[in-house]
């Protein structure tokens, strides 16, 4: 230290230990570490330490080894986290009995042992066989299941508890974990913070050792690769990638080649050979990552001329000072514009504009040229972004789209790429949630708005938005400060899948809400808002937002509904696929359960159950549900539909059409609908069956209803298949080609038709009405299936090219389709099938 500053010196019980006792050095450079800002050498050799050069030199590199300490210049020296934890190891080793931290009731609530043993020795350093088998404690675990879940954290893949000196100490791989195991229970901010401190804690600690192994110095580099690594969670490659430090290798190469270091660069083949990681395994995940995105993060790519490529982020400086700069660039020419000052400009004087500001100032002049091309492309970029995110609600949302409003006839000066496309594309998948759970609402707020609510129902009922919209756009001019008319408002269009319109409308409310106090109203905005979050994939906002409404109001049924959905749909959807556990959603259905007095109510968190058990295949779980759903509320006709629809998926058609007779009897004005689906379990009935008496059958009974409802396409379009499963083509082909011309719009009678085409190898013309199906409905609910036969019929006409795009476009877009697990299932194996094919053809041709 320097002379001005005041040493700290460690207590005379560590410098001078009874006599029994040798001086513990370790401990006694660890203290002055912890309690002095840093140390240098003489500090140590000095009285009142006096440690021998000698035996300071182990010591010192001893520790540095083990990453305790670390030299930050010459002959100083300071604690780093891992030393921190060690010297607190060895403060606690003095007193006679070792205290231990236990975990929050919210954790041992529920009784998972192996949550229970990574708490304990995440908090504790380390844990004895004995310190889980006190019943006077907190955390009492038996011997059978202790050794149990002990040897289970231990056998995995990637193990998080390891046995030293027996001593159960928690990994690497248990630390993550333990992370992501937090996020399932209700703990206050005060604790989430912590825990979050921690995780940054033990990550800044690797990532100085990655720093020394590899020797990075340079500050820039250093600070974006810690973002990087603090925003990108390795458990999201590790499927594609076995080994961590070369996912910090990857991270590292869009650390070092970013605009901000040029003319620095490092390429592909260089970076591999000086790190020490295949190309091959580089190159697929910088794809991965930078392109196809699958980190919740937009990656802009700067190409130049040599072929070099330098990657930053959207919302990191850059980016944030370029958007600004090209805002107020766009401004200027709109309202010159008007006042008559720019006739003649262009996209390209827009461009120029834009480089002269942002050349020597943000990014480097010698990339002007490259900055050029990617300007093009950045404002396509926004305005798409700004067309299809913005609602215009606000002042600042209006200016910004009036100002971009010109932007795309400038644009078409320029070559159209497929950007619009890539953006809309992303921003419309969807993940299916059965949406009848949000009826369970309605108790909760209709009360106030009963004729309004009444009347957008009935709208809804006849399928028509405008008309729901209308009927709440008046009322809400007419009763502005009635929130429940915004909550109704954004369960409509929600329904239509306008999810973050829903969500813009339902923040602005919630702060309303908040100023009044009003907490009965909270959590059912809460569940909308999970509800549409969860729609759009957002799994992680999703679950914040359900702790958030256990915290206001835990007493709320809907609070704890709220995460019963979450945890039900990651068991479907697979969001989260380490904490996709059955016990979570049993335990928070049933406390919502036990909270619920409104039968109607009750019936609908049973019908919930019903459909995450059906869903799983627990045909008797899920049929006791559906059972119990309809005994409360007898006369709602959904669950007679959700129980046909567990038969069909667990493949009991038998008991399924006489189940559709009963419902049949039970709603006799429902006979066109329960007959229609009659005919489809025959259909399926003689596909698994191989019976073509049972198409002969569903072919009766829609030949009857298409004869009383003559209006009703979709009951033709059920009979193009039927006719095709009975292998009578022309008369298929005849009637697919006729319900198209009834109805020139519907995408969805394109793909029928061109699936029929498919089905008899007429694969050339099916491709055309495919595409006609795209473009008319590029984002209905058939699409992905769309792409999947498009890949098909490309295969057999052996263009392998076209064939892989379309299936791995078909197989992204079913990820998140709307359709049920069984319909995601078939086509997933369906478009693996061919891709296997077209993989077999490759290695035979190489």
């Amino acid at each position: 230290m320097s002379g001005t500053e005041q040493i700290n010196y460690p207590p005379d019980e560590i410098l001078s230990p009874a006599p029994t006792r040798r001086k513990n050095f370790e401990h006694i450079i660890l203290w002055m570490l912890s309690n002095n800002e840093e140390c240098e050498w003489s500090d140590f050799t000095e009285n009142p330490i006096g440690i021998s050069q000698s035996t300071l030199s182990i010591y010192k590199n001893r520790l540095e080894s083990k990453g305790f300490i670390e030299n930050v210049r010459r002959g100083f020296y300071q604690i780093t986290s891992a030393g921190r934890e060690r010297y607190y190891e060895l403060s606690r080793m003095k007193s006679t009995k070792r205290k231990l931290n236990y975990p929050p009731k919210a954790i041992l609530r529920r009784r998972n042992y192996d949550h229970w043993i990574l708490w304990m020795l995440y908090n504790n350093n380390y844990c004895k066989w004995s310190d889980f088998l006190d019943d006077n404690k907190p955390v009492y675990i038996n011997q059978s299941s202790l050794s149990k879940n002990l040897n289970l954290l231990m056998e995995k893949e990637n193990a998080y508890v390891k046995k030293d000196n027996k001593r159960y100490e928690i990994t690497e791989a248990g630390k993550i974990e333990y992370s992501r195991m937090l996020r399932l229970y209700d703990l206050d901010r005060q604790s989430i913070l912590e825990e979050e401190s921690k995780r940054i804690e033990e990550i800044t600690k690797k990532t100085r050792e990655f720093f020394r192994k590899y020797n990075i110095e340079d500050r820039d580099v250093k600070f974006r690769f810690l973002n990087n690594v603090l925003k990108m969670d390795y458990a999201k490659v590790q499927s594609s990638l076995d080994n961590e430090e070369d996912f910090k290798k990857i991270l590292l190469f869009f650390s070092i080649n970013h605009p901000n270091s040029y003319p620095g660069y490092i390429s592909p083949e260089e970076f591999s050979l000086k790190f020490g990681i295949e190309k091959i395994i580089l190159e697929f995940h910088i794809l991965q990552i930078a392109e196809k995105e699958i980190y919740p993060i937009k990656f802009f790519k700067l190409n130049t001329k040599e072929g070099k490529t330098f990657y930053f982020q959207a919302e990191e400086k850059i980016e944030k000072v370029l958007r600004a700069i090209v805002d107020e660039y766009v401004a200027k020419f709109t309202y010159l514009n008007k006042l008559g000052g720019y006739p003649y400009y262009t996209m390209y004087s827009l461009i120029d504009d834009i480089l002269g500001d942002i050349c020597d100032n943000l990014f480097h002049n010698d990339l002007r040229d490259s900055l050029g091309e990617f300007l093009a492309e950045y404002i396509k970029y926004l305005t798409y972004k700004i067309e299809t995110e913005k609602q215009l609600v606000d002042a600042s949302d209006k200016l910004e789209g009036f100002m971009y409003e010109n932007i795309p006839l400038m644009l078409q000066s320029f070559e159209s790429g497929d950007l619009e496309h890539q953006f809309k594309a992303k921003k419309e998948h969807r993940y299916y949630l059965y949406p009848d759970t949000l009826k369970a609402l309605a108790p909760y707020y209709m009360k106030n708005i009963k004729t309004v609510f009444q009347k957008t129902i009935a709208s809804i009922e006849e399928r028509d938005l405008d008309k729901a919209l209308e009927v709440l756009n008046s009322a809400i001019k007419s009763e502005p400060e009635k929130i429940e008319l915004y909550i109704l408002n954004s369960i409509v269009v929600s329904l239509w899948r306008r999810h973050r319109e829903a969500i813009e409308l339902l923040e602005e409310q919630l702060d309303k809400l908040t100023d009044v106090d009003d907490d009965q109203l909270i959590p059912i905005i809460m569940f909308i808002l999970t509800f549409c979050h969860l729609s759009l994939g957002n799994f992680e906002k999703a679950l914040e937002i359900s702790h958030d409404a256990i915290q206001i109001n835990s007493n709320h049924p809907i609070s704890h509904l709220n995460r019963a959905f979450i945890f039900g749909y990651n068991l479907l959807h697979r969001w989260d696929p380490e904490n996709a556990s059955l016990d979570y959603f049993l335990d928070e259905i049933e406390k919502t359960i036990s909270l619920e007095s409104n039968t109607l109510n009750l019936s609908r968190y049973y019908q919930l159950k019903a459909i995450i058990f059906f869903e799983l295949r627990r045909f008797d779980d899920a049929v006791e549900a559906i059972d119990t759903a309809i005994e409360l509320k007898p006369k709602i006709i959904d669950y007679y539909y959700k129980k046909i629809h567990g038969f069909i998926l667990n493949k009991r058609f038998k008991e399924a059409i006489e189940f559709v007779e009963i419902a049949i009897n039970q709603f006799p004005n429902e006979n066109k609908h329960f007959l229609n689906k009659k005919a489809y379990i025959l259909d399926k009935m003689g596909y698994y069956e191989n019976d073509p008496m049972k198409f002969e059958e569903s072919l009766e009974i829609l030949d009857k209803l298409i004869e009383l409802y003559p209006d009703d396409y979709d009951l033709l379009n059920s009979k193009v298949y039927v006719l095709a499963y009975l292998e009578r083509e022309s008369d298929a082909i005849k009637l697919a080609k006729e319900l198209v011309n009834l109805d020139p719009n519907c995408g969805n009678y394109h793909d029928s038709y061109g699936e029929v085409l498919m089905m008899f190898k007429r694969y050339k013309k099916a491709i055309a009405l495919f595409k006609e199906a795209l473009n008319l409905e590029r984002y209905g609910h058939f699409v992905y299936q769309t792409f999947i036969k498009l890949g098909i019929c490309y295969y057999n006409l052996e263009e392998y090219d076209l064939a892989k795009e379309c299936l791995e476009e078909g197989m992204e877009q079913t990820y998140s389709c709307l359709c049920n697990q069984e319909k995601k299932e078939h086509w997933l194996e369906k478009a693996n099938t061919y891709m296997l094919k077209i993989k077999e053809l490759n290695i035979k041709t190489q």
